[in-house]
């Protein structure tokens, strides 16, 4: 199984840690790179929301047939402490290591760019 991991490409990268682009053009690689960070941020939030939503659902559900006794307790906080976790996981796979590789070359290489503008 091969998980996709959302990373700057190599040569965007070097390209900017290295300083050879243009204001210019570092400008438009910006725009278009936040205009994508912003769209996962979105859809992470909803992916988030729609995740809790699901999970108190179908928690009320379980409690409403079984009662609430200890073990649908137990299971409620640990299906809470699942979500979490993968929550987190997807955030980092996601949206943190991008933005951490975008804000690193771009300090490096333009250092007065990355002053005004950081994702």
């Amino acid at each position: 199984m091969n998980l996709p991991v959302n990373t700057l490409s190599r040569g965007e990268r070097a390209r900017l840690a290295a300083g050879t682009m243009t204001d210019e053009q570092v400008e438009v690689l910006f725009t278009a790179v936040e205009r994508n960070h912003r769209a996962k941020v979105r859809a992470y939030r909803r992916a988030a929301i729609l995740v809790a939503a699901i999970s108190v659902l179908l928690w009320g559900a379980t409690a409403a047939l079984a009662g609430l006794t200890p073990a649908v307790l137990f299971a409620g906080a640990a299906v809470a402490m699942l979500d979490a976790v993968a929550l987190v996981c997807t955030w980092h796979l996601g949206i943190g290591i991008f933005r951490r590789q975008f804000n690193a070359a771009l300090l490096e290489g333009h250092p007065a760019f990355a002053s005004r503008h950081q994702l």
